[in-house]
């Protein structure tokens, strides 16, 4: 919230100035970048001789791209604590990082220490957001996720009619038809089998980050005075002013 109040209160004179400073700063690692990988390419030269060089050139030239927009770059990095649809993209793609690591520890293919990181890194950003933001969006993705949980049978059930129901099983005999049966049970179950361990880690890690939400909600009504991080301008400067 002091970021947020220094960029909004900053002297924009001072910072036009540091901007084109940032900007030449960007402009010209960025041009001898190009430079020398045009002469490479044209002179046939190995880039790996000066592959250091070209990293030096890209990591200048990123750092000051970033310097250049950093009072938007923190705008929509704070929207993503204290709005839902921020939360909520940020969440989403949390969770889809989590099902692929889950996907892959299913697969015996990845270290189950990144699953608990990750867990932990999204627990600690849901405490980090608006106390409201977070409880309503964690509570939509774990009723979406326990809804989509019940209804998947019946999904497979109807998938599996549509494929019985085929006109093409006229022609087949009837131990034709029961192969193909058992072949679409035995699928039904591998899918099931894989979507039941996809999401129920999902459905734990959503509920217990919901859990701490509600449980740093109470403790910010009743011993920190309602104070949190929030998107308004005169509560920022109220709080602020109290912590200092």
């Amino acid at each position: 919230m002091k970021t947020k109040a220094f960029f909004e209160n900053i002297d924009y004179d001072i910072f036009a100035i540091i901007q084109r400073i940032t900007k030449v700063t960007f402009a010209l690692p960025f041009t001898v970048l190009l430079i020398l990988i045009l002469l490479c390419n044209y002179f046939h030269i190995n880039q790996n001789n000066y592959i250091i060089i070209v990293y030096i050139l890209s990591g200048i030239s990123g750092v000051s791209i970033f310097l250049y927009y950093i009072d938007i770059i923190y705008q929509y990095f704070y929207c993503l604590f204290t709005t839902l649809r921020g939360y909520m993209c940020l969440s989403i793609i949390i969770n889809f990082i989590l099902s692929y690591i889950i996907s892959q520890l299913l697969e015996i293919n990845s270290d189950i220490y990144f699953f608990f990181i990750y867990v932990i890194i999204y627990i600690i950003l849901s405490l980090i957001s608006n106390s409201n933001i977070a409880i309503t969006a964690n509570t939509i993705i774990e009723i979406l996720l326990a809804l989509f949980s019940l209804t998947k049978i019946m999904i497979v059930y109807f998938f599996e009619n549509t494929i019985s129901s085929n006109s093409n099983f006229v022609t087949l005999n009837q131990a034709s038809i029961d192969e193909l049966h058992q072949a679409i049970a035995t699928i039904e179950n591998q899918w099931i089998n894989y979507l039941d361990f996809s999401l129920f880690p999902l459905l734990i890690i959503n509920g217990l980050a919901l859990l701490f939400c509600n449980i740093h909600s109470y403790w910010i009504k009743e011993y920190n005075d309602k104070m949190e991080i929030t998107r308004d301008n005169e509560l920022i400067k109220k709080y602020i002013k109290h912590k200092n």
